[in-house]
């Protein structure tokens, strides 16, 4: 097991708890709601998250820029796996089943920036939990990050959309 030690965190603490937590949370939540999706929308835009989960933390954590860091190292763990792999894309596919309940083009941009301001909250409280250290960011990029992510979300959700409604019809 000596290969696994240089991806378990230096002490279970609460940001490896909270992340426990919130895992249970974004699956119970994503199993709750009514399943607005096809299921092949949603499974293409959990992998697409997943990829722009590692690709940003891949760019902006890593080297050169090196602007956060999360859990205990400033390097990937499990948990940030975990993370990955659940909790980022649930929380984006999350938002984006409200979206589909009022899926009207005039509030695309309103869903952005309230999904961006979700985001945002969602931060704050996992910095709470020592989940990120900020080391040349602040929680004002963030909110410029989230909307781009929201963006590219709804323009691939809705591209996919209307190419499956052609499909079928």
């Amino acid at each position: 097991m000596k290969w696994l030690e240089p991806l378990l965190p230096i002490a279970f603490d609460k940001n490896e708890i909270f992340t426990i937590v919130i895992v249970f949370i974004t699956v119970i939540i994503l199993k709750l709601l009514p399943r607005a999706m096809k299921t092949s929308i949603f499974i293409f835009m959990y992998v697409f998250n997943v990829a722009l989960t590692v690709f940003g933390d891949y760019l902006l954590a890593g080297n050169p820029y090196n602007l956060y860091d999360t859990l205990d190292k400033n390097s990937g763990e499990l948990f940030d796996f975990i993370l990955h792999l659940i909790v980022y894309p649930s929380s984006i596919l999350i938002l984006i089943s409200v979206y589909i309940c009022y899926s009207k083009k005039p509030l695309s941009f309103i869903f952005i920036l309230c999904s961006a301001a979700v985001l945002i909250l969602l931060e704050l409280i996992s910095l709470s939990f020592d989940l990120f250290t900020y080391i040349n960011w602040n929680i004002k990029y963030s909110f410029g990050v989230y909307i781009i992510i929201m963006a590219i979300n709804t323009v691939v959700f809705r591209y996919l959309t209307g190419k499956y409604s052609k499909a079928v019809s």
